[in-house]
């Protein structure tokens, strides 16, 4: 079976466990990474392939709008 990769991007630790713990429980055939900035999401995109990127678009870093365009 192929894994299938997720990303979860927020700034709100709190909501990024949550969701990302959520969707763990309810899908655990995925793999649900995490990242707490635009940024770190760019970074995590660079070195890793996903399949599907969640996002807040509304975040302090200017990397969150990158996100989008690099996913």
């Amino acid at each position: 079976m192929t894994r299938r990769y997720l990303l979860v991007v927020d700034d709100e630790p709190v909501l990024l466990r949550s969701l990302a713990d959520h969707l763990r429980l309810e899908r655990p055939e995925l793999v649900v990474l995490t990242a707490q900035s635009g940024l770190v999401a760019l970074e995590t995109l660079r070195t890793r392939a996903v399949d599907l990127v969640i996002s807040d678009m509304r975040m302090p870093d200017s990397g969150s709008a990158s996100v989008k365009s690099a996913s």
